[in-house]
């Protein structure tokens, strides 16, 4: 999945900047090219206005397109404006170049496409109506012979709905696609039973606060005599404890700006940002496991092993740390969390 090559928005923006210049010259071609502008009547007088604009638009533009990548805002106005300015621009040359007859009118598919790309089913539909309204006003003002003009319209508006169609259907087919890939995603890195991102979500996402240089806490927590509990009370009992454990985890962790994971059978993890306390999330783990999963037949606790990254840590010298300050809590009594530092917090809810 992560080889997978994706044209992101700049470089999609630059192939339809590409374009515009191309289409552009090929409309300097049709008007200062003697052979080719007698082919066609032409309204010359306005289009210096045009190329003018378009030049400085697309020049702008293109600038604006090297930028993309350090301004999110800014990318977001470059493609809304350029899919205006297309349109503007397919109207005006379609009036200078024969109305109905213009040979410039495949220029609409590329702003159906423009348009499809970044709003899909919706851009789809929209340029195809929005081109249609221009195309018709364009039929009603011109003149001339009726049945002919009426006759190019009608294949011209054909062809055009045909391209909007397979738009929409790609459209839908892209969005139908990145839907089903964000499900796939979801039951990749989704533990099934606890809703909790699972353990390889855990290694990814601990790789990516290591490659970022920030200082970060890492909790292992542990459920106390959880084996002795599942043989006693059933596995059924068993998971909607290790539900009820889970949802606190999650709960405490999202008030602190971090996430929780299942490690592994009955082993849970915890990633903080710097800006967190770790002590104040252990105790509101426990006084929520004790609000949460206390019963008349059992009490669940746990026992954890808190470490914030060092300078020179990488991912397994904070797991071996980590793993090793949970067995030492659990091996000196369990109900308490053991700290890098030396410091115990105990359970002062038991």
């Amino acid at each position: 999945m992560n080889n997978v090559k994706i044209i992101t928005d700049s470089k999609t923006e630059f192939i339809f900047s590409l374009l515009r210049w191309l289409f552009l010259l090929m409309a300097t071609s049709l008007f200062y090219i003697e052979p080719l502008a007698s082919q066609i009547e032409l309204k010359k007088e306005p289009f210096p206005v045009l190329l003018t604009l378009g030049i400085l638009y697309m020049t702008v533009s293109q600038i604006g397109i090297w930028q993309m990548n350090k301004s999110r805002k800014f990318a977001q106005f470059i493609m809304r404006a350029g899919i205006v300015f297309d349109y503007i621009a397919l109207i005006w040359l379609l009036l200078l170049t024969g109305g109905v007859h213009s040979p410039l009118f495949p220029i609409s598919f590329l702003f159906v496409m423009h348009a499809t790309i970044y709003w899909k089913l919706y851009g789809a539909i929209f340029s195809v109506l929005v081109t249609l309204v221009g195309y018709t006003v364009i039929l009603f003002i011109q003149g001339g012979n009726v049945l002919v003009d009426s006759f190019n319209f009608a294949i011209n508006s054909m062809f055009l709905l045909i391209v909007g169609v397979f738009g929409a259907l790609l459209a839908y087919r892209e969005r139908s696609h990145f839907h089903d890939k964000l499900v796939y995603r979801d039951l990749m890195l989704q533990d099934f039973l606890t809703g909790l991102q699972n353990h390889r979500s855990f290694q990814e996402q601990l790789k990516t606060k290591l490659k970022n240089k920030n200082s970060f806490t890492l909790i292992l927590g542990d459920i106390d005599f959880f084996k002795e509990f599942n043989d006693k009370y059933g596995h059924i009992t068993g998971d909607e404890v290790l539900c009820r454990v889970a949802a606190v985890l999650s709960a405490k962790a999202e008030e602190e700006k971090g996430v929780a994971f299942r490690y592994g059978g009955e082993e849970f993890a915890v990633l903080l940002p710097k800006q967190s306390d770790p002590i104040i999330y252990i105790e509101s783990v426990y006084k929520g496991l004790y609000e949460t999963c206390d019963d008349e037949r059992f009490r669940v606790t746990m026992s954890f092993g808190v470490v914030t990254k060092q300078a020179m840590d990488d991912g397994e010298d904070m797991l071996d740390r980590v793993d090793k300050l949970l067995y030492e809590a659990k091996r000196t009594g369990r109900n308490k969390a053991l700290f890098a530092d030396g410091s115990v917090k105990y359970n002062s809810t038991a």
